[in-house]
């Protein structure tokens, strides 16, 4: 694989979203891998392409937090925050926010904390889905 192109992540739009909670479940398969190619960009110091690749992850993760609110919303017949997703999914865009200012900035060793922290994060998240999964 060359280092240097997008990790091929199909971004929304270019392949149709699957149903609720199939989406979100393939996300917890498909968010890990990419935070994995990440986190191998900023080991080699490959920046530029670590940018693009966290800014695609960042793009996903913030589409499952959607996704989640929506399906949850669509089940009960009224807005409100996800009840899976609702006091982690803070948690969550706020490693993600120090995630990327460490990828900006250039900081190996605050990158791989704050990357660590994520990928506990979404994994707790991802379990806590798997006890308690979406309404369909």
């Amino acid at each position: 694989m060359d280092p240097e192109k997008t990790s091929g992540v199909k971004l929304t739009g270019i392949v149709p979203a699957q149903p609720g909670g199939e989406q979100v479940q393939g996300d917890h398969r498909r968010l890990p891998m990419l935070l994995s190619q990440v986190e191998w960009r900023v080991q080699q110091k490959l920046f530029p392409g670590a940018e693009r690749c966290f800014a695609e992850f960042s793009f996903a993760l913030e589409r499952h937090l959607a996704e989640e609110d929506r399906v949850e919303s669509t089940a009960s017949g009224r807005p409100q925050i996800g009840r899976v997703a609702g006091p982690d999914s803070e948690t969550l865009r706020q490693l993600l926010l120090r995630v990327g200012d460490a990828i900006r900035s250039r900081d190996c060793e605050g990158f791989a904390s704050s990357a660590s922290d994520l990928r506990d994060a979404f994994a707790a998240h991802a379990d806590a889905e798997a006890k308690e999964p979406l309404p369909s």
